[in-house]
C-alpha cells in the first residue's frame, strides 16, 4: 500500500520465508519469535499489533518509512508496478457500477488486475494520512 517492494506468500512455511529474506536481503515481518531465530534471517521485525492497521503504523514509524513511501504504486496481489491506464483499455473488465461511476485506473504490469478508487482507497488513504502526522 505504501508502494514498498514486499514479498508475500498465503503459503509460504517458514523455511521458503528466511530463505527468501536472506537471498533477496529482504527484512523479514512477522510475528512469529521462532521464525526470527532462524539461522538465514539477518534482518528481521516482530510485529507486535495483529491488527493490520495497527501494524501498518507500527512497521511505519519503527522503520521511518513515511518521507520514502509511494502509496498505490504497487500491486497489493504480486507486489507489481502500478501504471496508469485509459478506462477504455480496461472497460470490457470492470464491473457494471465501476465502468458507470469511476473514470481513472491503474493496472499491475505483471498480473494485469485493475486497480480504481473505491470505498477501500479512502479507508487506506485515512490510515497514511494518520502515517504522516503521527512521524511529524
Amino acid at each position: 500500500m505504501l508502494g514498498f517492494d514486499t514479498w508475500y506468500h498465503r503459503q509460504a512455511d517458514d523455511p521458503l520465508l528466511a530463505s527468501v529474506a536472506s537471498h533477496e536481503q529482504r527484512c523479514l515481518l512477522t510475528r512469529d519469535v521462532g521464525l526470527l531465530k532462524r539461522r538465514e534471517v539477518e534482518e528481521g521485525y516482530c510485529v507486535r499489533s495483529d491488527k493490520p492497521h495497527d501494524q501498518l503504523r507500527e512497521v511505519s514509524l519503527r522503520f521511518a518509512l513515511q518521507p520514502d513511501s509511494k502509496p498505490f504504486t504497487r500491486c497489493m496481489e504480486c507486489n507489481g508496478t502500478l501504471h496508469s491506464v485509459p478506462k477504455e483499455d480496461v472497460a470490457d473488465l470492470l464491473p457494471p457500477h465501476t465502468r458507470e461511476t469511476k473514470n481513472e485506473f491503474s493496472r499491475c504490469e505483471n498480473c494485469g488486475k485493475i486497480f480504481w478508487r473505491g470505498s477501500h482507497h479512502a479507508r487506506m488513504l485515512g490510515w497514511i494520512e494518520d502515517l504522516a502526522n503521527q512521524s511529524c
